[in-house]
């Protein structure tokens, strides 16, 4: 091949690339690549300092609901076994061995949202519950959710409120009354979803 001819070929191509960089196309690409790449550094930074203070609030949370010690260590909950519309979210360990647990319950009025429950449970009895998080109907669903409610549960113990899952011995179940609000007979039943997953949890992991 001649010489000349190998240099315009070269010549050529290198015309046609800087054509191809330089044309409308190419740009558009380049900037919706640029704009796909700071949109993924802008969420993944968002992700990471909505997570932080979401774990603050939470702790925070906690503290106002179990004023008695501070908080020592969290649980690891990975692997464990929910039982049936509940949902352990997170569980901690208080200075005097409380156990405060994040209980969450998917029977709701607002079914989408569930219930989410601190449960405070210290040498097997109930201690307190308090709301965290929910959307039931105001004035009608939330009055299961006030203290007035929720203050039934306290002193009884966890394994009477875990023995049906636990045991699986439905006739030998101890009595627990457990009243129902009317007009909120769903946000009740949550309640004690997400109550008697956090007792099953504590005989199942913490007591053992």
């Amino acid at each position: 091949m001649p010489k000349n001819h190998s240099v315009k070929t070269r010549n050529g191509f290198r015309q046609i690339l800087k054509k191809a960089f330089f044309s409308d196309s190419f740009k558009a690409v380049a900037v919706l690549a640029l704009i796909a790449l700071v949109a993924s550094l802008t969420l993944s930074v968002v992700h990471r300092f909505t997570t932080v203070d979401e774990a603050a609030r939470l702790r925070e949370k906690i503290g106002e609901a179990y004023t008695a010690a501070e908080i020592t260590s969290e649980l690891d909950i990975e692997g464990y076994e929910n039982t049936e519309n509940s949902v352990i979210l997170n569980a901690f360990i208080a200075s005097d061995g409380a156990c405060i647990i994040v209980s969450k319950s998917q029977k709701a009025y607002n079914a989408g949202h569930g219930i989410t429950l601190f449960v405070v449970i210290k040498d097997g009895i109930i201690n307190s519950v308090a709301n965290y998080s929910s959307a039931e109907t105001p004035g009608l669903g939330t009055r299961a959710l006030n203290h007035t409610y929720l203050s039934q549960y306290e002193g009884v113990a966890a394994e009477e409120l875990a023995y049906r899952v636990v045991f699986a011995s439905p006739s030998d179940t101890p009595s627990v009354n457990i009243r129902y609000l009317s007009g909120a007979t769903k946000t009740s039943v949550g309640v004690k979803t997400a109550v008697e997953a956090a007792a099953t949890f504590y005989i199942r992991e913490v007591v053992k």
